[in-house]
């Protein structure tokens, strides 16, 4: 059996082409606990195509947590006259499983504005020149 289950970050959303109108997207994700484990990172290419490519170019972005299921698939080419190959994971189905942890949200953006600063009394934001 093919099979691969990976959780992880985005790191890039490298493109997204329409051909025939099916949507294809590429991107990358990162595993977590190699990186826990070893202080590295492995990075992952990964296709998603359809509707699934749709849904995570509306929804997903960079940093963002994210499990996919799905096979592998090693792809070769020649590209003047060097010989190209790389393993992909072609994605069957993926879950977003967390926004990226700088995203802004309204939440954050309120904890975040001058009233709720812990200044002293006495302190006036005015900057003088």
């Amino acid at each position: 059996m093919n099979n691969v289950s990976i959780t992880g970050r985005i790191t890039r959303m490298i493109d997204s082409k329409s051909t025939d109108g099916y949507t294809i997207l590429n991107f990358s994700i990162a595993d977590n606990k190699t990186a826990k484990q070893t202080g590295r990172s492995q990075f992952f290419n990964c296709v998603i195509f359809k509707q699934g490519a749709d849904t995570m170019k509306k929804y997903a972005k960079v940093g963002d947590r994210i499990s996919i299921t799905g096979t592998m698939q090693w792809q070769d080419w020649n590209k003047n006259n060097f010989k190209k190959d790389v393993l992909k994971i072609i994605v069957d189905r993926f879950e977003l499983c967390g926004k990226a942890e700088n995203e802004i949200t309204p939440e954050k953006e309120q904890e975040n504005t001058l009233d709720n600063l812990p200044f002293p009394k006495d302190f006036s934001p005015k900057v003088t020149f």
